[in-house]
């Protein structure tokens, strides 16, 4: 009889695993960005870091403010670094399409 570990305890190691594997490549993300990948980096430091002007932005006829421009301002805040960014968004929007 082998120990049983709860699906969930998998789950939250199998993301915990992604996200090292991301950190540690970190670097090879950001070579695959593009100016659509930067959208909202950019949206985000022009607005509260470089403290410019909304008005000086042509938003996209849907800009949708949520709740990807919402989830992403906060993990760029928190985070700091677009690479590491990039990572911690991306777990948590599949981390809340696996909750809900």
């Amino acid at each position: 009889m082998g120990v049983r570990v709860p699906e969930r305890v998998l789950h939250l190691l199998l993301i915990l695993l992604i996200f090292v594997g991301l950190l540690a490549s970190s670097c090879h993300l950001l070579c695959g960005l593009n100016s659509d990948s930067l959208y909202l980096v950019t949206f985000y430091r022009d607005l509260f870091v470089d403290h410019y002007s909304i008005l000086g932005w042509n938003l996209t006829p849907a800009p949708y403010f949520f709740p990807d421009m919402m989830l992403f301002s906060l993990m760029l805040f928190l985070a700091g670094d677009v690479g590491f960014e990039f990572a911690l968004y991306s777990i948590v929007f599949f981390g809340f399409f696996w909750l809900f």
